[in-house]
C-alpha cells in the first residue's frame, strides 16, 4: 500500500476512534476498526454511523434464541429459550435502547424474509411462527424489572409489527406458568390469545403440522432438550422480593414459621452487599405458615442501617386461568394436560 494512502487511513482510524471514545474498548485494535470504515468507503460519518446502530456485543453473545428455518407457508420459524434468558445479567449491561432495538433488527430481518420467499415463492409470504421453550423456567424469572422489561419489548414489536405474529407454541410448559400467564395477560389482546397454542409432551408431532419436518428435525433437536416438565393444576404462589440499603451491608434471610412453630430458613441468613447492588430473589409458598425477609444487622449493632424493600404474594384466580388456559391447550385442557406430559426425547 502507498505511504500517502496508508498515512490517510491511520488518520481516518484515529478520528473514528476519537469520535466512538464513548463506547470504544481500550482493547478495540486499529485492525478491527479499519473494517467499519471499509464497509463505508473510509467516510468516516458513515462508519460512525454504522458503529453506533450495530447491536451491542453483549446482546449479541447473551440474547437467546434465534431463526431456524421456515414453516410450510414459507414464513419463518424463531425459537425463543425463555428459561435460558439471563434478562437481569443483561440489563446489567447493556442500556434499555440496545435491546430494543435488536428486537426491531429481527422484526426487519422478518420483513425482508418474507419478501425475499415471496419471490422465490412467487407468492405473498408473511407472518412469523414462535416456538417459546420453556424449559428450565424458574421462579428465578418473577424478577419485576426483568419481566417489564420483556413485556415491554413484546408491547413495542406489536405497536410497531402489527400482526406479525402468526401464531406462538409454548411448549415445556413449567409450573409457574399460569402464574407467568397472568402476569403477561394484560398485554395480550384477544386477537393475539387465538394465536397461543400450549403444548403437552407429543408437541413434536403438533409442530411438525405446521413446520417441514426437515428442518423441525434439523433445528429444534439442539435447541428443546427433553420434556421433563410438570404442570400441576394449582401451582403454589411464588413470593418475590428485593431491596437495598444504604451505605452499608446488611444481613438478610427468608424464614418459614410453621404453625407447630419451628422455623427454618428457606433462604440462608448472610450478609450481602445490598448498598452496592440491590438483591432480589423469590421463594414459593408451597407450605402453610408464615414467611419471613429478615434483616439482620446484629453484627454491627452500633451503625443504623437504612433498608427500602418490596415484596409481594402473586397468587392465581385458579377459576379464571383454567377457563384462560384450557382455551390454549391443544387437544384437552389444563386438568388433562398433566396427564399428557412425559419424558420425551427429540
Amino acid at each position: 500500500m502507498p505511504k500517502d494512502k496508508e498515512e490517510k487511513e491511520r488518520k481516518k482510524i484515529a478520528e473514528l476512534r476519537s469520535r466512538l471514545h464513548d463506547i470504544l474498548k481500550v482493547e478495540y485494535e486499529d485492525y478491527d476498526l479499519r473494517k467499519w470504515l471499509k464497509a463505508r468507503s473510509f467516510d468516516v460519518d458513515k462508519a460512525e454511523l454504522m458503529f453506533r446502530n450495530d447491536v451491542h456485543p453483549v446482546v449479541k453473545r447473551y440474547l437467546t434464541g434465534g431463526f431456524c428455518g421456515h414453516d410450510k407457508d414459507g414464513s419463518p420459524i424463531r425459537v425463543e429459550l425463555y428459561g435460558h434468558l439471563d434478562m437481569k445479567g443483561l440489563m446489567a449491561s447493556c442500556r434499555r435502547s440496545d435491546l430494543e432495538k435488536t428486537k426491531v433488527m429481527q422484526c426487519e430481518w422478518t420483513v425482508q424474509e418474507w419478501k425475499r420467499m415471496g419471490e422465490k415463492l412467487g407468492r405473498r409470504v408473511d407472518g412469523l411462527t414462535v416456538i417459546m421453550d420453556m424449559e428450565g423456567v424458574t421462579t428465578r424469572m418473577m424478577w419485576r424489572p426483568g419481566m417489564q422489561m420483556y413485556l415491554h419489548l413484546v408491547k413495542v414489536l406489536e405497536d410497531n409489527y402489527p400482526e406479525m405474529l402468526k401464531r406462538l407454541f409454548v411448549i415445556n410448559a413449567p409450573a409457574i406458568f399460569p402464574i407467568l400467564y397472568k402476569l403477561a395477560r394484560p398485554l395480550i389482546s384477544d386477537e393475539m390469545r387465538n394465536k397461543i397454542h400450549v403444548l403437552g409432551s407429543n408437541y413434536k408431532n403438533d409442530l411438525l403440522k405446521s413446520a417441514k419436518a426437515a428442518m423441525f428435525q434439523r433445528s429444534t433437536t439442539k435447541t428443546c432438550g427433553r420434556c421433563t416438565s410438570r404442570w400441576g393444576p394449582s401451582p403454589s404462589p411464588p413470593a418475590p422480593w428485593a431491596f437495598r440499603s444504604e451505605e452499608y451491608d446488611m444481613g438478610f434471610g427468608v424464614q418459614l414459621v410453621q404453625d407447630s412453630g419451628k422455623a427454618h430458613f428457606l433462604v440462608p441468613l448472610q450478609r450481602v452487599n445490598s448498598h452496592l447492588v440491590a438483591e432480589d430473589g423469590a421463594v414459593v409458598c408451597d407450605q402453610p405458615g408464615t414467611y419471613k425477609l429478615v434483616f439482620d444487622n446484629s453484627f454491627s449493632w452500633t451503625r443504623a442501617k437504612k433498608v427500602y424493600y418490596e415484596y409481594d404474594i402473586i397468587a392465581v384466580d385458579a377459576d379464571y386461568v383454567r377457563s384462560e388456559i384450557s382455551d390454549l391447550v391443544e387437544a384437552g385442557d389444563w386438568d388433562t394436560l398433566e396427564q399428557k406430559f412425559e419424558t420425551t426425547h427429540l
